[in-house]
């Protein structure tokens, strides 16, 4: 009778996660901090300034160089 030779097991080489499911796990890990008064300041007034100034940008459009 012949003998059956059992051919060794290849180890499986372990499962690699993709690079987007690290970073959606590590920012899970982050815990939530809220803005600091002084930074809703500094978004406000940005937001503030940049409409004013958008507004005079469009203001001085019409008024010198209408077609």
């Amino acid at each position: 009778m012949a003998t059956r030779v059992k051919s060794p097991e290849v180890e499986k080489p372990p499962e690699v996660k993709s690079p987007q499911v690290k970073v959606a796990e590590e920012l899970e890990k982050i815990p939530y901090e809220p803005l600091l008064p002084v930074e809703i300041k500094l978004i406000t007034w940005s937001l503030i300034l940049g409409l004013v100034l958008l507004g005079l940008l469009v203001w001085i459009s019409y008024t010198f160089f209408a077609v």
